[in-house]
């Protein structure tokens, strides 16, 4: 019977092993089902980014470590998870979706669109200061923490909506519910953002490219015949 409330573990914190950084996954690993894994979580490393996530291009932006799981004190990353092309709730409600969503369970035989044409991970930027904003804070589950919608474009001037945040021009961003939190892929590189696909391969993506290619790589089924992007 579970207690509480918590998204639990999330993507960069299961492959961690993967990643050569054991040492945090063996502190992660005994409380992802605890009560408030992400209280924990944040407690035990929560000021620790490991390198691999960080993307050099941006300047990276070392959170003080406290207790609880106050956003402005999470450190952050640059790498996002595929949620589908829509809002949160149409993330885990949607058969058709991304990649990713909330205690998903996706195999390869589920991507229907193929490997070559549906996103995994893309980049993810913050904003560099000590407000509650959820963007790259890699432990966090949630949209905008460890994952991001093709529902809005790549470095979208369209505002993400999250719980809470901190807007500049760089990451426009309005507040809303859990259910029609959304946001964008975004780098600080010109023109684009670096994308992986679910075949490993890795691609730039003009921020130029239609909204409407750009959703149909954010889905796994939607049957979309895409070409030349």
């Amino acid at each position: 019977e579970c207690s509480g409330q918590s998204m639990g573990g999330n993507w960069m914190v299961f492959i961690l092993p993967q990643m050569e950084q054991s040492p945090l996954w063996e502190k992660a690993a005994p409380i992802l089902n605890t009560n408030n894994p992400l209280d924990s979580m944040n407690n035990v490393f929560g000021h620790f980014s490991p390198v691999a996530y960080r993307c050099p291009s941006h300047p990276w932006d070392r959170r003080s470590n406290v207790a609880f799981r106050a956003l402005e004190h999470m450190s952050r990353a640059n790498y996002a998870a595929n949620y589908g092309s829509g809002d949160l709730t149409a993330s885990y409600a949607n058969t058709t979706g991304g990649v990713f969503t909330m205690n998903s369970s996706v195999n390869i035989r589920d991507i229907k669109d193929g490997t070559t044409n549906t996103l995994l991970v893309s980049e993810l930027t913050y904003v560099n200061d000590v407000t509650a904003d959820a963007r790259g804070a890699w432990v966090y589950s949630g949209m905008g923490g460890s994952a991001f919608s093709a529902g809005r474009g790549p470095n979208s001037t369209l505002a993400d909506i999250l719980a809470s945040c901190s807007t500049t021009t760089e990451h426009p961003c309005t507040t809303g519910n859990d259910g029609t939190q959304i946001a964008a892929a975004r780098s600080f590189h010109d023109g684009g953002v670096q994308v992986c696909f679910v075949d490993g391969s890795g691609r730039f993506i003009s921020e130029n490219i239609s909204q409407t290619i750009w959703s149909a790589l954010g889905s796994r089924a939607g049957r979309e015949v895409i070409d030349n992007f």
